[in-house]
């Protein structure tokens, strides 16, 4: 059986407003890392 990943931008305070963080380095890689390895999207 395969894993389910849900993947939402988020800070620990709990906001999830994406169009008021500026997305750094190391957000692009996360995401990109979990893409790459994901078997369907």
């Amino acid at each position: 059986m395969r894993k389910v990943i849900a993947a939402i931008n988020m800070t620990i305070d709990g906001f999830c407003d994406h169009t008021a963080i500026i997305p750094d380095e190391e957000i692009h890689h996360h995401y990109s890392d979990l893409l790459s390895e994901a078997d369907a999207i």
